[in-house]
C-alpha cells in the first residue's frame, strides 16, 4: 500500500510569510507531473490560467521557523535542479518529510499579455501636462522601448 505524503509548498512571488505556505497531499506512487496537477487544483482560482505542466518545482528542506522569511527572501534556485515531471515522488521523498519544514518551491511561468502594451510616457523637463502614449509588444527589449519612445517624442 502506498503512503500519502503531506508536502508543504511555497509559491515564488508570494509574501514570504509562513501563512503563505500551503500543504498538498500526494501518494508516493505518483510522479511530479501528478504533483503539479494537485498543486494547480489546490491553488484554485489563483492558478486557473496556468497549465499545470508549466509550473516549475524545486525540492527544498527549510525549517518553518523565525528564519523562514529571510531564507525565502534570499533564496537562489538552480535551474538545473528543478524537478522533472517524470520523477517519482518516492524517489524524491523516500520517507515522510518532517512536518514543520518547507518541502517545495513553486515557480509559475511569466505572465504574457495577449496583445500590445499601452504605456503613458512623460519626459523629464517637459511640461507636466505633455503625456503621450506608446504601444509596444510585451516581448520587446529595452532598446526597442527606447526607440519607440524617441519616435513618439519627435
Amino acid at each position: 500500500m502506498s503512503e500519502s505524503l503531506c508536502l508543504n509548498c511555497f509559491t515564488l512571488g508570494d509574501d514570504p510569510r509562513p501563512n503563505n505556505i500551503f500543504p498538498v497531499h500526494i501518494a508516493q506512487t505518483q510522479n511530479v507531473g501528478d504533483l503539479k496537477e494537485v498543486i494547480k487544483d489546490k491553488k484554485k482560482p489563483e492558478f486557473d490560467h496556468i497549465a499545470a505542466h508549466r509550473l516549475e518545482l524545486w525540492q527544498v528542506d527549510l525549517p518553518v521557523d523565525e528564519t523562514i522569511k529571510d531564507k525565502l527572501n534570499n533564496l537562489t534556485l538552480d535551474p538545473t535542479k528543478s524537478l522533472s515531471p517524470v520523477d517519482e515522488i518516492v524517489e524524491i521523498f523516500p520517507d515522510a518529510p518532517p512536518c514543520k519544514y518547507l518541502h517545495l518551491i513553486i515557480q509559475c511561468p511569466p505572465a504574457m499579455s495577449s496583445g500590445p502594451l499601452h504605456l503613458k510616457c512623460f519626459m523629464m523637463g517637459d511640461d507636466p501636462c505633455h503625456v503621450f502614449e506608446i504601444e509596444i509588444a510585451p516581448t520587446e527589449s529595452v532598446s526597442g522601448l527606447q526607440k519607440v519612445i524617441k519616435g513618439a517624442k519627435m
